[in-house]
């Protein structure tokens, strides 16, 4: 016949089998196992190494107590309990919370501090609790862990070894949960961040364009006036055409040929300004930069002309497509080359020329530069031309070149200042190959 083991055989083997669970338990952890879970295996745990236990763990926020585990309480005193608030008589959970340190309480039905609770505990023939705050990482109380028992108990020395283990496990995993929604949350508050400062930008990219556009106001009208005056002119060529005894059929079909040219080129200017103007969001498809360069050409033909410069735009054959916003490579190209004529505007001493290249990059990326012969960038000012605010024209905002910098590092590209030898500067940008 085998002899009883004693209680602390028996309290070294529920020792050396609580350090295989606590592995476990720290493994859940590390894995990222839901707080839920863990806690409820942390309160099988206790119950596995202690005859008679009902564990449970209370959540603390704010200063209410929320349920976090309890397997083996019933669950109409969890309910009941769960929203606590902590105080000094608030039962042994309540009051270890609110002290921050441990409660003993062996008789539930005798401990004042039960007075306003005992009624919820003694209908479920729980008599005894041993409530332990779990501290944070700095110090704060985060739960409560607790030990029932259905009869009135104090606890051994190996019961307290139990509870500094399980409040420590608690604690890291209750730490861990912490910090997630502390990361979740400042990610959430980074992107609402972001997306306010995208808000903003497109505001002000949409506020740009405007200001471009009003600049432009008397070059557009130039540019819509010219086809509209020709389509005028032909469509009363047109009708003493056909007025004559004989008429001219030939002649008239041509004019009208003449007349739907002019038209779609009036329509192509409004669309421009049209797509300028409105405010949408970004949209980015596969597109040629080509295109985009001569769309912008067409809106400042007029102008250049005003200023008696001479452009030329000199395009690179098979270039590789780009993917972006097509609208807003526009209005990066149109401020480049804006600035451009307003830099050239007081040159007298010289021919004023602008270059408009498009050529490869990198081998499967396009490279657009804007040349003029202007007044030039100063050395020192060759990057601070892309700061937000900074101006050296009179009644400037200082938002052009900030905003084309932003647009195009959104594109995944890079925009950059350079002098142009002999005289004035290169402003260019680079994007990647579709």
């Amino acid at each position: 016949m085998t002899a009883p083991r004693d209680t602390a055989a028996q309290e070294r083997d529920a020792t050396g089998s609580g350090v295989s669970r606590e592995g476990r338990i720290l493994e859940m952890v590390a894995r990222g196992t839901s707080l839920s879970h863990v806690l409820d295996s942390l309160c099988r745990l206790v119950e596995e190494q202690t005859a008679g236990v009902l564990a449970s763990i209370l959540l603390l926020e704010g200063d209410r107590l929320r349920h976090g585990a309890a397997p083996s309480l019933p669950k109409a005193y969890t309910d009941a309990i769960d929203g606590a608030v902590i105080g000094p008589t608030a039962g042994s959970c309540g009051t270890a919370a609110y002290h921050a340190q441990q409660v003993i309480v062996a008789d539930i039905a005798l401990d004042p501090l039960w007075a306003d609770y005992r009624e919820l505990a003694l209908p479920h023939g729980l008599r005894a609790c041993w409530s332990t705050p779990i501290f944070s990482s700095d110090g704060a109380v985060i739960a409560t862990f607790a030990m029932y028992f259905r009869a009135p108990r104090r606890p051994s020395p190996h019961d307290q070894h139990i509870v500094e283990q399980i409040t420590q496990l608690a604690g890291i995993a209750i730490q861990r949960k912490l910090d997630e929604d502390k990361l979740r949350e400042s990610e959430d508050q980074r992107k609402r961040a972001e997306e306010a400062l995208h808000r903003v930008q497109a505001e002000l990219a949409h506020v740009t364009r405007l200001t471009t556009l009003g600049q432009l106001a008397a070059s557009i009208a130039h540019e819509v006036n010219q086809p509209l005056a020709a389509i005028v002119a032909d469509a009363n060529a047109s009708l003493n055409w056909l007025a004559a005894a004989e008429p001219e059929l030939e002649r008239v079909r041509e004019t009208l040929t003449a007349i739907a040219t002019d038209g779609h080129r009036a329509a192509d200017v409004i669309q421009r300004i049209r797509q300028l103007a409105t405010k949408t969001e970004p949209r980015k498809a596969r597109l040629d930069v080509d295109d985009v360069l001569r769309d912008v050409v067409a809106l400042v033909r007029a102008e250049v002309a005003r200023y008696e410069i001479t452009l030329a735009l000199d395009s690179a054959p098979s270039l590789p497509s780009v993917v972006g916003d097509r609208v807003q490579l526009q209005q990066v190209v149109l401020n480049l080359v804006m600035n451009a004529i307003e830099a050239m505007a007081p040159v007298t001493s010289r021919p004023r020329r602008l270059v408009i290249r498009s050529e490869r990059h990198d081998d499967d990326g396009v490279r657009v530069a804007v040349h003029d012969t202007g007044v030039g960038i100063g050395a020192s000012e060759l990057d601070r031309v892309f700061g937000a605010f900074f101006t050296t024209k009179p009644g400037g905002m200082g938002m052009g070149l900030s905003i084309s910098r932003s647009i195009i590092e959104a594109h995944g590209g890079r925009l950059w200042a350079a002098p142009n030898a002999p005289h004035g500067a290169v402003v260019q940008f680079s994007l990647p190959g579709a």
